[in-house]
């Protein structure tokens, strides 16, 4: 289905107030955000992709105590917390820091990219939905810790004040389905831009190449990592995107999360066997040029009616094949 995910520019305007703040911190508590900090640190160090988008050190800190929110905002509505993805992270940075330096707030680059083939073509292969909101300024916008945490917070409380039926930030923000979200963050001037990729993770991957020749065959191989069943496969295509003005995207207020042409559907009845080891082989052999956009369904219980319907399954890929 279509999803309505877009925020208005909001306009902002600053007040300070000098304060002084005594800050007591139990030991316990301490020690748990410095061991937090040092696994994502270790990740971010680890991460070899989009390096030029990586966050610093300083970042990282902002982007972990804006995770912090985004678990309040989900506890709030009894769903599991997310943590923190360090790729779909650098993925959002790209796109932000676009968009503030060129005046454009949404889904979709100057390349005419949408969020599942940027997440795609940067190597992810989780699924991806996005959510995007925007603050611009009559003057230049302060860019220190506290002020990136305040406009984080304007973004997202933003997208949590929203009612239905017109509440599509809202609900996924607090789909319990995602299992991680990258943070994204970009300013220019009197522009910010802040990104939620929020991810879901259920499958291990097999892909020898994601670039592919027309008519050459593609194998993909994939296992559930928890106990949920495999339940269907849907395979679409669209052609290359054409780029896009700033002005364009401004204007999109949407993004659908499958392609133009469907290729092929797999129902649960004709999915493929697992091997001895769970690893279970999707082969198809693309046509003509484009992107292929491969999701995969799964079920908490084991398919046994005689309908098959994707509501309410996970969807869990988010592969891109590039077809040349």
């Amino acid at each position: 289905m279509p999803l309505l995910f877009k925020k208005e520019n909001m306009r902002y305007f600053l007040l300070f107030i000098p304060a002084i703040c005594l800050l007591f911190m139990q030991p316990q508590k301490a020690t748990a955000q410095a061991a937090t900090f040092e696994h994502y640190q270790q990740l971010n160090d680890a991460e070899t992709r989009l390096p030029e988008f990586k966050d610093s050190e300083d970042l990282l800190r902002v982007k972990l105590k804006q995770l912090e929110r985004i678990n309040k905002s989900r506890k709030k509505y009894r769903v599991p917390p997310v943590k923190l993805d360090i790729l779909a992270s650098r993925v959002g940075n790209k796109i932000a820091q676009e968009g503030s330096r060129k005046k454009f707030m949404g889904h979709f680059n100057t390349k005419g990219e949408s969020p599942y083939i940027r997440y795609a073509m940067a190597g992810g292969m989780d699924h991806v939905k996005e959510n995007a909101a925007s603050i611009s300024a009559n003057q230049q916008l302060p860019v220190g810790e506290a002020d990136l945490l305040d406009y984080m917070k304007t973004n997202h409380e933003a997208f949590m004040s929203e009612r239905k039926p017109n509440d599509g930030h809202k609900q996924n923000c607090i789909d319990p389905h995602h299992t991680h979200v990258g943070i994204g963050l970009g300013w220019k001037n009197k522009e910010f831009r802040y990104y939620e990729e929020f991810i879901d993770r259920y499958l291990a991957f097999d892909l020898k190449t994601s670039t592919v020749k027309a008519r050459e065959e593609v194998s993909l191989k994939f296992k559930p990592l928890f106990n949920h069943s495999p339940y269907t496969i849907i395979v679409y295509h669209e052609p290359f995107p054409k780029s896009l003005s700033p002005d364009k995207i401004n204007r999109l207020y949407s993004y659908n999360d499958f392609g133009k042409t469907e290729i092929l559907s797999v129902p649960p009845w004709e999915l493929p066997k697992a091997d001895e080891q769970g690893w279970l082989r999707l082969t198809f052999t693309p046509q003509k040029k484009g992107y292929y956009y491969v999701q995969l369904f799964l079920s908490d219980k084991p398919y046994k009616s005689d309908n098959a319907t994707t509501e309410g399954k996970i969807q869990a890929s988010g592969v891109v094949i590039q077809v040349e």
